[in-house]
């Protein structure tokens, strides 16, 4: 069993997932495994901190919504974060955490899973700017259209006022 479970986190880590552990406080306690290829910092320098802390040395856009829900004990589901790197790189990461309960039923933390979408985001971005510049382009044809069959329809009534005046 246990073996399972390190193949498990090890498979994890090679595909940029990071499987994290709060306390009722909400302070770090707990990573899978190195943080940096998922968030850009190693784990030492994430145990032990509250997630606020964390989610400031992060540059992460917006990051009140995520904290609000957190202490308000609520999950988070498929919650995109975009990180802002120091060499200006952006990551995007998909957030899911869920409060879990103590053995006398209190709120002890929670527990979650950060995942490196940043790809899957690049890629999603590219097809959106692509669709935009497409629909662009059909505008731009269906008006260059319009506007050769009004000047087709303006040289006829031109032709049709010169004839009558010779």
């Amino acid at each position: 069993m246990v073996s399972n479970v390190r193949t498990l986190i090890s498979e994890q880590q090679a595909s940029e997932t990071l499987l994290f552990e709060l306390d009722a406080d909400l302070q770090v306690t707990w990573l899978s495994g190195d943080a940096q290829p998922v968030v850009g910092s190693p784990s030492v320098e994430i145990i032990g901190k509250g997630v606020a802390e964390v989610m400031r040395s992060m540059s992460l856009a917006h990051p009140d919504t995520i904290l609000t829900t957190l202490e308000d004990r609520r999950p988070l589901r498929d919650h995109l974060l975009e990180l802002r790197g120091l060499e200006g790189e952006t990551r995007f990461l998909r957030l899911n955490a869920a409060p879990f309960r103590g053995v006398e039923g209190h709120f002890a933390g929670y527990r979650g899973v950060l995942q490196n979408v940043t790809d899957g985001s690049s890629a999603q971005r590219k097809l959106a700017d692509a669709e935009w510049r497409l629909a662009e382009a059909q505008k731009m044809e269906a008006l260059g259209q319009l506007t050769g069959g009004v000047a087709h329809d303006f040289n006829n009534l031109l032709l049709i006022v010169a004839g009558n005046a010779e």
